[in-house]
């Protein structure tokens, strides 16, 4: 995996974790070379809205991670698991690249485009969170006693501080990817 960030141009391994081709989500975990900021996942009730303001992170056909912003236009618009649908197409590379509320809470992840109506389909939060239940790890989305004053949030996930709305670029170093990158 190449870092971003603080440590821009180190390459790490990641050791697969998890897996859902149905789910399209996979789960990796890395060691940094050193420290690096979290990234919230929303709680598992947080409810994403039709028209919700939404930044969606990734590496534009390779390039450094940069932030889109967008908004919500379909929930659960396909069969299957759990899924959101967000105007403008991501490009490729953008695959695995987390979606933010204007919060910067982590609410899905990218797997595909659709190039009909120009449009980037996303695996929902309760994808991510039975993926995470799947690999028992619960306590990435369940808030821990005493942590319910922050509305809203659940505790962290790897990667850089979330792009606030209106940022022009972010870095991100994600735990959660695209799992059809995995065979």
């Amino acid at each position: 995996m190449d870092l971003f960030g603080p440590y821009a141009g180190q390459r790490v391994v990641g050791q697969l974790i998890s897996y859902d081709l149905k789910r399209d989500v996979a789960l990796v975990y890395f060691r940094a070379p050193g420290p690096i900021a979290a990234i919230r996942l929303a709680s598992s009730g947080y409810q994403v809205r039709k028209g919700e303001r939404v930044a969606s992170v990734g590496c534009d056909n390779g390039k450094d991670p940069a932030a889109h912003y967008s908004y919500v236009t379909s929930l659960n618009r396909y069969a299957g698991p759990p899924n959101l649908q967000v105007a403008g197409q991501p490009t490729e590379g953008r695959s695995g690249g987390g979606l933010f509320t204007a919060d910067g809470l982590v609410i899905g992840v990218c797997n595909a485009r659709d190039p009909q109506d120009q449009e980037g389909f996303y695996a929902a939060l309760e994808t991510i969170c039975a993926q995470l239940d799947d690999a028992h790890m619960a306590f990435a989305y369940q808030s821990p006693k005493g942590y319910e004053g922050l509305s809203g949030t659940a505790p962290l996930m790897a990667g850089t501080n979330a792009p606030p709305m209106g940022a022009a670029d972010a870095s991100s170093g994600f735990a959660f990817f695209h799992a059809q990158r995995f065979p």
